[in-house]
């Protein structure tokens, strides 16, 4: 019980992850998850950043055949790593999409977060795609706790400030 309170109250202070708008537009001839994405970081992360502790973004990407009841439905499942880091001798944010290496450096968390919320991202296995099948899609955002420094992780396990997750954020398209 007492876990579910602290819980109900982390959410209270509005943080948390949220996926506003999501699709999977066709363009010139690849696949692109367009994703628009509300970051509520809460204080204790907000703090622990601008110490230096790095932070690992993971949004995940499912697409399965519209109305399949199997596990074997699913077409495709991506993941995409964020890297966000503070440096403070030069008091630059960076962002680093991991999978590519991929670095950009932002003057502000502001800065960075308004570039993080809009993304479109070339998904790479995105050919098995049949054009016109219809598909049911989702994606969610959350932040990685396993990432974290190892002398991080039992206080960001024990502490609702550090499960920043959004809900699946769920729709249909056609190939």
């Amino acid at each position: 019980m007492l876990t579910f309170g602290m819980l109900a109250h982390a959410r209270a202070d509005d943080t948390g992850f949220r996926i506003m708008r999501a699709e999977l537009p066709l363009r010139q001839g690849q696949h692109q998850l367009d994703v628009d994405i509300d970051y509520g970081f809460s204080n204790a992360v907000i703090d622990a950043l601008d110490h230096g502790v790095p932070l690992t973004l993971v949004i995940k990407l499912d697409v399965m055949r519209e109305n399949a009841w199997s596990w074997d439905a699913y077409i495709l499942q991506e993941r995409k790593n964020f890297e966000i880091r503070f440096y403070s001798l030069t008091k630059n944010y960076q962002l680093t999409l991991l999978d590519t290496g991929d670095k950009r450096s932002f003057v502000s968390l502001n800065s960075l977060v308004r570039q993080m919320s809009k993304l479109s991202i070339v998904l790479e296995k995105a050919g098995r795609l049949i054009h016109g099948e219809h598909y049911q899609a989702r994606v969610a955002v959350t932040l990685d706790i396993e990432a974290l420094p190892l002398p991080l992780r039992p206080i960001a396990y024990f502490s609702p400030a550090w499960y920043l997750s959004s809900p699946w954020y769920t729709w249909t398209f056609e190939g």
